[in-house]
């Protein structure tokens, strides 16, 4: 992603490179939290590297919250440059402020969900999280659902009228159901 995003713009200080690196971080620490250590360093080489070592859980997030940073800190520039290259954007509508307040409000997210492992000076949970709330000017974050990033679909589906077959499978479907929950295996 990083790599498509310099090649298009030209340069690394770009929005599709902030938005590259945010996602890299939001997809690895998904996979992480999903099957636990998952490679991070080595992967998304293709035929280049087709066994990357696998990153541990605590490397992955280290790794995710200082792309985030990265995201964060190309965002800024690119919003103090005035840099309107971003277009097609189906979430935010291309406006940069607000996909700097996602990259830090997500920040915010894995770093709540990294609060048992507070003390851990590698993953500087309380430092972070700090920084952020205190310099509200460099990391600005959600505030309302103005700012909430959502995309709305304009195709309208079909109705349809469920038979008393499927209307039992759907109904036998949401009370049969279990409770899911992600968790950090370290």
């Amino acid at each position: 992603m990083e790599a498509a995003a310099e090649k298009l713009a030209g340069s690394t200080s770009n929005p599709y490179s902030a938005l590259g690196k945010f996602f890299k971080a939001y997809f690895s620490v998904r996979m992480s939290l999903k099957f636990g250590d998952v490679p991070m360093t080595d992967a998304l080489r293709g035929l280049e590297n087709t066994t990357p070592s696998y990153d541990s859980q605590k490397e992955v997030f280290v790794q995710s919250l200082n792309l985030l940073e990265e995201a964060n800190d190309l965002m800024a520039a690119a919003i103090a440059k005035n840099d309107n290259s971003l277009q097609g954007d189906i979430y935010l509508g291309n406006d940069l402020v607000k996909w700097q307040k996602v990259i830090n409000t997500y920040k915010l997210r894995v770093l709540i969900h990294l609060s048992k492992h507070a003390d851990d000076s590698d993953l500087n949970v309380k430092g972070r999280f700090a920084e952020v709330l205190n310099n509200p000017s460099k990391y600005p974050i959600m505030e309302s659902l103005d700012d909430n990033m959502s995309y709305t679909s304009t195709v309208r589906p079909t109705p349809t009228r469920p038979t008393p077959a499927t209307a039992a499978s759907m109904l036998a479907a949401t009370t049969t159901a279990t409770p899911t929950s992600e968790l950090w295996l370290i």
